[in-house]
């Protein structure tokens, strides 16, 4: 993008516990690139909605509730008409405190979601031995059982199948 322009955001897809956090944090000191937090609770409500969009009044009532918008410490939640702009508004809260001009996040789940909203994103995918996320998740006391922790690792590769047959 030429100076003062923003760009498309990029996004970092990957199970959770696949390093997607660590190269978060990295990226995050590039001067073009605005470090964002986590964003895995937009894709999620558009799945549920898929194929129309979330419910803006239902959806900004969860916010609050959630911990990882809690942790987020945004300003103010956005007062939007339709979902996609109230998600693109989210975003650039998240976005608030950096100089870049590329604004980034990673998000988990249902990543292929994301193209709804943004057509023209970046995506960098993450992926890590699945016996590692698994084990990782087992330790993190996110499941019981290393089977149950495989299943985040599969259902975010089956997202980037999905998304890699749509991107170039």
């Amino acid at each position: 993008p030429s100076p003062g322009e923003t760009a498309e955001p990029y996004f970092l897809c990957g199970s959770v516990r696949s390093g997607t956090t660590v190269l978060r944090l990295m990226l995050g000191h590039h001067p073009l690139l605005t470090r964002c937090e986590e964003f895995d609770y937009i894709t999620p409500a558009l799945h549920r909605a898929s194929p129309g969009w979330p419910d803006v009044c239902s959806f900004r009532e969860e916010l609050p509730h959630r911990l990882d918008v809690q942790l987020a410490e945004l300003p103010y939640l956005p007062q939007a008409e339709s979902f996609p702009e109230m998600a693109r508004e989210l975003l650039r809260l998240h976005a608030r405190s950096g100089d870049g001009r590329i604004v980034g996040a990673a998000v988990h789940e249902h990543f292929d979601e994301l193209l709804r909203i943004w057509p023209q994103a970046r995506f960098l995918h993450l992926r890590r031995d699945p016996r590692d996320v698994a084990r990782s998740c087992v330790e993190m006391g996110f499941v019981g059982n290393a089977w149950t922790g495989l299943s985040f690792w599969w259902r975010a590769e089956e997202a980037w199948e999905r998304l890699a047959r749509r991107v170039p």
